[in-house]
């Protein structure tokens, strides 16, 4: 006869762990303490949401609403946080909206509506914290006369950085409304920190509106014309300038108002023959680091020359300078030399550590520029509508250990170059990469240590159109920047065909 089967178990007994093994559990997070919480919530918010691959906004204003929404604690956090409702950039305006076009396999972007009552809802919750405000003129939400405007106007005394952008510097400027400044009150901007005018001109009296704002530090402006003297800003306060404008003796003037900064961006005009000024009495500024000045070329007067004697730079830390060469015509023809002016700027600045040069000097004058510069780790050089390289080049930065002579650039670790065209034998490229490139068990083989730092970041980037086509790179060579791409150097190699 068949025996009964045991009947099966449908559930397996519970698992007995003695009280003192038993793991200790995490805490809920409405247990953690108040100010850990907020963090925690502010850190949520400012993460930037992705969908579909497509970033859409810095993180969304709204998501601090529908936070509030989660439990009453969440609620009471965000309500007494006012930090959180500041966070964002007034006036706060929705994603983009991605809708599919018959015309297009991508999705369209169009811009939302600003939300009125949103914006007045995160002005009064951010109570008394310092807000940032951006308000672009060709937006019909940022009408001078609108609701919202004047909502933000009369929290002026909280701004912290405002930006006043126009973008259609095609449309003739007279057409630009400037009393939105006007009527900021003077006196009020105790909390400003950070100012941005982008627009086509700007009267003395509009800028003036700022002359007041003990806190500022970090001042763009760009513009095209129309500033009959310089404005009343508090110039020697500023630790950071960006100033694009047309005369490069109102950029120098302003300069010599800013003995404190750390940081600054020029771009101007190419000097005529009769407005260069006298620059004998240099003037130090003692605290910059960052120097970058661009000038567009348009006839044969100087460019970087009265900037560059001018101003001395002791602890400067990182150099560009860039010719924009667009309306230059016959390159050679447009462009003065900058080594008599650059070789004695440099001599007294020698702990530059990044240099970029963008279409101002010419390769074979370089070994009298980079052995001034000992402490070099990043250099990108650019030759855009200029002769390119020859075998020189490669040869100067060639690393010879039985060389008595100090190597060029000895601590150099970053190399990018640009447009510098295929006059050379890629071999002298390779053997100028290998001697700077070695793995750690070679390095531990060398009966003494190279001179030279281990190069990490190497481009060579011909981005040019030629007629006839510049040759490419062999199928060794290639083969030779694989193995070293697979050894840990970062390298990218690119001829435009």
């Amino acid at each position: 006869m068949n025996q009964p089967q045991p009947a099966i178990p449908t559930s397996q007994p519970p698992l007995r762990v003695p009280p003192q093994e038993m793991p200790e559990p995490w805490p809920h997070i409405n247990g953690l303490p108040y100010e850990l919480l907020t963090r925690i919530l502010r850190t949520v918010l400012l993460v930037p949401p992705y969908k579909s691959g497509v970033e859409d906004g810095l993180g969304r204003p709204v998501e601090v609403v529908i936070m509030s929404w989660v439990c009453t604690l969440w609620r009471q956090v965000i309500l007494n946080t006012p930090q959180l409702w500041a966070e964002w950039e007034f006036p706060i305006t929705p994603p983009w909206k991605w809708t599919d076009s018959f015309y297009s396999l991508a999705p369209v972007a169009t811009k939302m509506p600003v939300n009125i009552p949103m914006n007045n809802l995160f002005l009064e919750r951010s109570a008394h914290v310092p807000i940032s405000v951006a308000l672009q003129y060709d937006q019909p939400h940022n009408n001078p006369n609108s609701p919202l405007v004047s909502s933000l106007l009369r929290n002026a005394q909280r701004w912290k950085s405002f930006t006043f952008s126009y973008d259609s510097f095609e449309t003739d400027s007279t057409g630009v409304d400037y009393s939105l400044l006007s009527r900021i009150p003077v006196g009020v901007m105790e909390n400003l920190e950070r100012l941005c005018l982008v627009c086509p001109k700007l009267s003395a009296d509009v800028a003036d509106t700022f002359r007041r704002a003990p806190c500022l530090r970090d001042v763009t402006i760009e513009l095209v014309t129309g500033l009959s003297h310089i404005p009343s800003i508090p110039w020697n306060q500023l630790t950071r300038l960006d100033f694009r404008y047309q005369s490069g003796g109102v950029c120098l003037d302003i300069l010599a108002q800013c003995p404190n900064l750390v940081s600054v961006m020029i771009c101007a005009d190419q000097w005529s023959s009769v407005s260069v000024p006298d620059v004998s009495t240099p003037m130090t500024l003692d605290q910059l680091e960052k120097l970058r000045i661009v000038i567009r070329i348009c006839s044969t007067g100087e460019h970087f020359g009265p900037f560059l004697r001018r101003f001395e730079c002791p602890i400067l830390k990182s150099l560009e300078l860039a010719l924009s060469l667009e309306n230059a015509g016959d390159t050679e023809g447009y462009i003065p030399e900058v080594e008599p002016d650059l070789v004695p700027f440099l001599m007294q600045s020698s702990n530059i550590e990044e240099l970029e040069l963008s279409a101002c000097v010419f390769s074979h004058n370089l070994s009298d520029i980079l052995p001034l510069i000992p402490h070099l780790k990043e250099f990108e050089y650019s030759l855009t509508g200029m002769e390119g390289v020859n075998d020189e080049f490669f040869e100067a930065l060639r690393y010879t250990p039985e060389s008595e002579s100090p190597p060029l650039a000895p601590k150099l670790q970053v190399l990018h170059i640009r447009d510098a065209g295929r006059d050379f034998d890629e071999q002298n490229l390779v053997k100028m990469i290998r001697s700077r490139w070695w793995l750690d068990d070679e390095l531990e083989g060398m009966s003494s240590p190279p001179r030279v730092a281990r190069l990490k970041d190497f481009s060579f980037v011909n981005n040019n159109h030629m007629d006839p086509p510049e040759p490419n790179f062999s199928d060794e060579f290639r083969q030779e920047m694989k193995t070293l791409w697979s050894q840990g150097l970062k390298l990218s190699i690119y001829v435009r065909p």
